[in-house]
């Protein structure tokens, strides 16, 4: 059966027309219900499987064909919690002489153009309302492992309220010890960035390494046994330094100097005593 897509819209017109697009140029697009959610709106139908994306989503004509084989694959394999079409890799390119397969598994979950099974989500997923609620049972080395020894703090996600549902995933799929299916190529390209609210480039000052093209090919999809990849895991720790965001030499001073004047700018805790104030 064919997975359904959910696409999850807001105010960028622009950025959704471009998404409908790219997704009717995917070779099983006329075989897929779509179904738009704006401002909240539900469905009661029930799904096995849902493909879900955001409005500044640009696919692949292959992704639809990878997501459904990688439901049908790995239906059966309880730890495969999550398929993502976005990766921070580029393990494909010609540059790089990768020799694995051109899909592997992390227990990172990539929110961008992603997929799961009904049966994964009812039974694991969790909205947190606190911090302390989503820190409960986790010791300081599953902190540190889950944010990849410091380089990857997901967790401040936790203090924003409400808290993300990608966070609540992504650590529910670790509590779990659960895996993501992850392309080795991206398969999606997130064309919001540049206009979003949280992130902007300009390109004198700097780039994001993760916007790439997707793969204009069919993903070559294999079974293999679900396990972390070490190799992988050195590489995502390296890939994610600086939310992929890499300087030009004028956005390195510009960025040191916006660092100095932000931490002079900090106000200093004092205690008074005896007609002096002492600085802590």
């Amino acid at each position: 059966m064919i997975s359904p897509v959910a696409i999850f819209v807001y105010n960028r017109v622009d950025n959704t027309q471009q998404t409908v697009q790219a997704l009717l140029r995917n070779t099983l697009a006329k075989e897929t219900d779509v179904y738009v959610f704006s401002d909240g709106g539900k469905n009661e139908e029930s799904h096995d499987t849902v493909i879900v994306l955001e409005d500044d989503i640009v696919t692949s004509p292959y992704y639809l064909e990878y997501m459904n084989e990688a439901f049908d694959m790995y239906r059966d394999e309880k730890r495969v919690m999550h398929v993502a079409g976005f990766t921070n890799l580029d393990l494909l390119s010609s540059s790089n002489e990768w020799k694995g397969s051109e899909t592997y598994f992390t227990p990172h979950m990539s929110g961008w153009g992603w997929g799961t099974w009904k049966d994964r989500w009812q039974t694991h997923f969790h909205h947190y309302e606190t911090e302390e609620e989503a820190l409960e049972g986790m010791t300081e080395a599953d902190i540190n492992a889950i944010q990849y020894d410091g380089v990857f703090p997901c967790l401040k996600s936790l203090k924003k309220r409400p808290i993300p549902w990608d966070i609540c995933w992504e650590m529910e799929i670790y509590k779990a010890g659960g895996l993501c299916l992850t392309p080795a190529h991206t398969m999606v390209r997130n064309i919001g960035l540049q206009n979003g609210t949280h992130f902007r480039a300009y390109s004198i000052l700097q780039h994001y390494e993760f916007d790439r093209e997707p793969l204009q090919r069919k993903l070559k999809l294999e079974k293999q046994v679900p396990e972390k990849n070490a190799v992988i895991e050195n590489l995502f720790k390296e890939a994610i330094r600086d939310w992929g965001i890499r300087y030009t030499w004028l956005g390195k001073v510009v960025r040191w100097g916006y660092k100095k004047i932000k931490a002079s700018a900090k106000p200093k805790l004092t205690k008074k005593g005896f007609g002096k104030t002492e600085a802590y």
